[in-house]
């Protein structure tokens, strides 16, 4: 038995908020420092030949377009 199963969907991925406050007082003053980032593709259940890092990306970025942020204000790194 090697713990292998089918994913309970076609594809899922979660991507995951994360607040940071350990440099609160350096925000803004460089592009290093910031309150919040979402780690893509940590979560997905998907087979191992389907997993897309890329393709995570532009779904997210497409989302967020398709619901109307404001896409000047991203900061792809």
């Amino acid at each position: 038995m090697e713990g292998y199963t089918e994913p309970p969907s076609k594809k899922l991925t979660v991507p995951a908020f994360c607040l940071r406050f350990n440099d609160v007082r350096n925000v803004g003053l460089t592009r290093r420092h910031y309150t919040g980032f979402v780690m893509i593709g940590q979560h997905a259940f998907v087979r191992p030949e389907e997993y897309d890092m890329n393709q995570y990306f532009l779904d997210l970025y497409y989302w967020f377009e398709d619901n109307n942020f404001p896409m000047n204000e991203f900061i792809l790194s």
